[in-house]
């Protein structure tokens, strides 16, 4: 239950508006506690549809619902169920221009490296904030930029070892600012932009390119380092974007490509490389994303497109999966924008991931950590070898004490920290009666960047089987020979 916003009235009292929730809210572990939090952009105001009522009016007592608009933050500790903190963040009237809703939703990432995350997130009064993990502001922030309704990219974009916020707004102003602040790039592109970015080397020049789409049609791929449109980009869809893009690699070579819905009924898939595209003809309109997943067990990718008249629809493609390929959410994570195929991530190896039945008291997992972003010491040299050391834990989701019979507080991962990019190997416990489980393997980076990879599997279920012959083996000797000894019997006696 979200608290309600009170603001002082005229009379020196406060008037207690209602809270609503307009977007998705991210989980992290924000402060370092060892709980995850529950992170919500809050809306505050009076719903005319419900207000229209007279039964429900008179609760107002006579308050002017025009008068009272107002975003913030409230955070919540999953463990303990309580609340945490509230932030209230800008102020307005029904009858402004700009209104203080909170249509964007927060981006949770340690952009100054103290071990603790912020929170990025835009109004539609144009504020771009970040806060600290207890809800105060950071030195330099909140930026102003128009009506902002989609949730800010943060990434290192232009390869220089920091991470960058990337926000857009309602009037086509798309701004890149360093933790800190201060303006990195900025540019205007004509038209709005109500859906998030996504960043990915979809030209294979190995740097990092921004993508999103607009109202007008176009889907821009920006130089991360500039802001500059990349070679055969922006592409022109015949109806709007209104739908976060995804990129994937779904055919062999150098780039990627984009996948987006628009409204005039097409599914979009762009190459990365050379800004052309394939289309399927859906006739819908969709402001969903497109997931990208294996989700027939065949080895292959699947697009997952839904649109507003309900269906929801699985395109095949001859591309095969690879699990730094999928796109499984809108936002991976608490802060998962960035394609990871060929770029960063965390995936099981091929033999660890096979859907089977394990046995024993130990599992086995083989994992491989990718980063080919660039990584500079104090001094400024390039690094090799990634921007480790990493933060990697393999638990079993699922199962409990019931499950695990090891005690009142069973282990049921590991965690460890790995120095780089490469190949390793863990051993977590199993449980000890018949279940099944998601094996979750989670990399943090110095960031609170996180990658994360999930396969099922199940544990003892084919015990009984084993039990079965246990039993019907013996009993079925002892048949076996006494029929021969009958038979023996009658032989002898002919």
């Amino acid at each position: 239950m979200l608290p309600q916003s009170a603001h002082p009235n005229a009379t020196g009292g406060y008037v207690y508006v209602d809270p609503h929730v307009m977007t998705t809210p991210a989980i992290a572990d924000i402060d370092g506690d060892g709980h995850d939090d529950l992170v919500v952009a809050v809306s505050y105001f009076y719903d005319r549809e419900y207000y229209d009522d007279p039964e429900h009016a008179k609760d107002l007592k006579g308050i002017n619902i025009g008068k009272y608009v107002a975003s913030g933050i409230a955070v919540f500790d999953l463990r303990t169920r309580t609340e945490k903190w509230v932030q209230h963040l800008d102020l307005s009237t029904d009858s402004t221009s700009y209104k203080a809703y909170a249509y964007s939703s927060p981006t949770l990432v340690d952009l100054d490296g103290d071990g603790k995350m912020e929170i990025v997130m835009g109004t539609s009064m144009g504020f771009l904030y970040v806060l600290d993990c207890k809800g105060t502001p950071v030195a330099g922030w909140p930026k102003q930029m128009g009506e902002i309704q989609a949730q800010p990219l943060v990434a290192d974009i232009n390869n220089d070892g920091e991470l960058e916020v990337f926000a857009a707004d309602m009037r086509g102003n798309l701004a890149a600012f360093s933790p800190k602040g201060e303006e990195v790039w900025e540019r205007h592109v004509h038209s709005a932009v109500s859906q998030g970015a996504v960043a990915g080397d979809i030209d294979g020049d190995g740097q990092l390119e921004i993508v999103l789409g607009t109202a007008s049609g176009h889907v821009y791929a920006l130089a991360g380092s500039t802001g500059a449109d990349i070679p055969h980009w922006p592409y022109r869809a015949r109806g709007r974007i209104q739908a976060q893009p995804t990129i994937t690699q779904l055919v062999e070579g150098t780039g990627l490509q984009v996948v987006v819905p628009a409204f005039d009924g097409f599914l979009y898939v762009i190459d990365g490389l050379q800004g052309c595209a394939d289309v399927a003809d859906i006739g819908e309109t969709s402001y969903a994303s497109v997931l990208v997943d294996d989700t027939d067990s065949d080895g292959m990718l699947e697009l997952i497109a839904t649109t507003m008249n309900g269906n929801v629809y699985s395109f095949e493609t001859a591309a095969k999966y690879h699990p730094l390929k999928s796109w499984t959410s809108q936002v991976l994570g608490p802060n998962g924008q960035v394609a990871r195929f060929g770029y960063v991530g965390i995936y099981a190896s091929p033999a660890s991931r096979v859907a089977r039945d394990v046995a024993g008291e130990r599992l086995q997992i083989q994992f491989e950590v990718v980063d080919k972003r660039v990584a500079f010491a104090n001094n400024g040299t390039l690094l090799a070898g990634g921007r480790g050391p990493y933060n990697v834990s393999v638990v079993l989701k699922g199962v409990g004490v019931k499950e695990m019979a090891s005690g009142d507080a069973p282990v049921v991962g590991v965690a460890d920290s790995f120095p780089g990019p490469g190949v390793y190997t863990v051993d977590i416990p199993c449980p000890r009666s018949q279940s099944s489980a998601v094996v979750r393997l989670e990399l943090v980076d110095g960031n609170g960047l996180a990658y994360a990879d999930e396969f099922a599997l199940s544990f003892h279920m084919h015990f009984h089987r084993l039990l079965k012959w246990a039993v019907a083996l013996p009993l079925g000797l002892m048949v076996g020979v006494l029929l021969l000894a009958t038979q023996h019997g009658r032989t002898h006696a002919q």
